[in-house]
């Protein structure tokens, strides 16, 4: 009976040393929201800027980031680091433009951005040579302290086709 009470008691206590849950209130989803939309802008900033090495420093260093593009799905840092660059390679600056963003704080280390906007894509002689509007959704999650990108997703209208 005395292994019993200290088997049950033993139990209680550690099932007390849990940490306990807690809830996000209003207030920390809008300051999680607040840092998440900040380095989300800095996200962006690099790829206005076509810096790819610093693009990619936001996205988590293990093999499981993933970016889809138009039905094109690529997988792990290295993949999207050479992706991105070989699509971006003609490209020297880009503008862009969000008509909407909304960020969903999904838990404590977890958020999802999900937007629209425009983009121009200019060469090196400042010549247009993509263009066009875009969605894109991109998930953060907080590890060791610091937002990284797990996955996003890219899209841009289908064209309209073109009357006869």
């Amino acid at each position: 009976m005395r292994r019993l009470t200290l088997a049950v008691l033993s139990l209680a206590f550690l099932a007390a040393c849990q940490p306990a849950t807690m809830e996000l209130t209003d207030a920390d989803r809008a300051a999680i929201a607040d840092e998440v939309t900040a380095i989300h802008t800095q996200f962006w900033n690099a790829w206005e800027a076509v810096d790819v090495e610093r693009g990619m420093s936001y996205f988590r260093t293990d093999p499981d980031p993933v970016w889809a593009w138009n039905g094109e799905t690529r997988y792990g840092v290295d993949n999207l680091g050479a992706w991105f660059g070989a699509a971006l390679d003609p490209v020297e600056r880009q503008e862009i433009t969000f008509a909407d963003r909304r960020v969903v704080v999904l838990g404590w280390d977890v958020a999802y951005v999900m937007e629209r906007g425009s983009f121009s894509a200019f060469d090196g002689a400042g010549v247009e040579v993509m263009s066009g509007l875009f969605a894109a959704s991109v998930a953060w999650v907080r590890s060791n302290g610091d937002w990284k990108v797990a996955g996003g997703h890219e899209s841009v209208p289908v064209p309209e086709p073109e009357s006869m």
